[in-house]
């Protein structure tokens, strides 16, 4: 079974602004090969030299420095072929605003489980993602596409060992590039074996922003050969906008979890309205497991009196403040009530003492 790896090339136009003017390079040729009358030599970006790649941390340091400061489109692709003739493949594409911490995206996947695409958009802590049609809160904040551009660069220096290509860059007076030379010492230690000569083509930017890679390798393991394709580029640099997408409104209020602390509580689904009422009850021991508050969070006015009553038999549970303000016995005495009167406004976070990771409660005072 053979296993190629593809990185391939996306054309991308460069608009001149985008470097700064001490870092402009040619080391551009005539047709016979000679340095043209008047050319500049080669600024290298961090890192670089015209053997290649001296610092890889530098580089990498300096791009992640670049597309931090800058609003771009990332576009990457990447598939697994075998031999026989299965493939796997993936594509992303990431408009992305860093300053203002806006981002969408796309990923599209095809493999064993059929063609999926994924959809999303990240507003600050805002974060919804769209999968078969129906719209939901992240609570990953999309960080895995978001860091995407910033953790595939390491990644291929590993793999591969780059030179200066002075005929390509010719072609380009505001980038330099490099040629896949052969393989990085990485796959040494690897229970697979790389397979003939990489190929591989890469565009960096004097500020060290890696605008483009596209190449292929394969590699061996055991009897199986497989082919993996990698391309990336980075386009509209300076001049991306990220907008919301259409879907945005058909997104669910978002649930507040007051700064985490009711995420893993199960059954939570929102803080119930109790205002208007002098009195409110929470029952201490529902659910079907025994171990939860029953409102889990509810919101009241000023001066209400929360009265927690037991209603489990089997175990032990209490009523604590987080921040010390009250607490009941601990009891599974069906029985007993612990009251508590709310004569300030604030957000009141409690627990049991017994079950403090799941059994927690909030009223909110308004």
């Amino acid at each position: 079974m053979r296993r190629r790896i593809f990185l391939g090339t996306a054309g991308v136009a460069i608009a001149a602004g985008c470097l700064e003017d001490d870092t402009r390079m040619t080391g551009a040729n005539d047709e016979n090969g000679d340095e043209r009358e008047g050319a500049e030599t080669a600024a290298f970006p961090p890192g670089m030299n015209e053997d290649g790649i001296d610092d890889p941390e530098r580089l990498t340091e300096a791009h992640a420095g670049a597309i931090d400061d800058t609003v771009y489109r990332y576009d990457e692709s990447f598939s697994v072929t075998e031999e026989t003739g299965g493939r796997r493949s993936e594509s992303t594409t990431l408009i992305a605003d860093p300053e203002s911490e806006r981002y969408r995206y796309e990923i599209e996947r095809d493999g064993a489980a059929g063609e999926q695409t994924t959809e999303g958009f990240v507003d600050g802590d805002e974060s919804v993602v769209r999968r078969n049609g129906a719209v939901e809160h992240d609570e990953s904040g999309g960080a895995s596409v978001i860091e995407r551009p910033t953790e595939i660069p390491p990644e291929v220096f590993e793999a591969l060992a780059f030179e200066y290509d002075e005929t390509r860059t010719a072609d380009s007076t505001m980038m330099l590039a490099f040629t896949a030379t052969g393989y990085g010492d990485v796959f040494d230690d690897e229970r697979v074996d790389p397979v003939g000569d990489p190929t591989g083509d890469l565009l960096v930017g004097g500020n060290g922003l890696l605008y483009e890679f596209e190449g292929t390798i394969v590699l061996a393991d055991g009897d199986d050969e497989f082919e993996h394709d990698l391309e990336w580029s980075f386009t509209d640099v300076g001049t991306a906008t990220v907008t919301e997408p259409e879907w945005i409104d058909d997104a669910p209020e978002p649930v507040e979890t007051y700064d985490g602390f009711l995420d893993r509580v199960d059954g939570y689904d929102g803080a119930a309205d109790a205002t208007g009422r002098s009195e409110v009850t929470v029952e201490v021991g529902a659910g079907p497991d025994g171990v939860r508050f029953d409102s889990i969070a509810v919101i009241v006015d000023e001066g209400t009196t929360v009265v927690w009553e037991w209603v489990d038999e089997e175990r032990r549970h209490d009523v604590r403040a987080v921040d010390g303000t009250f607490e009941s016995h601990l009891s599974n005495d069906a029985e007993y009530a612990f009251r508590h009167a709310f004569d300030e406004r604030g957000v009141y976070r409690y627990l049991c003492s017994r079950h403090s990771s799941r059994m927690r409660g909030v009223v909110e005072v308004v």
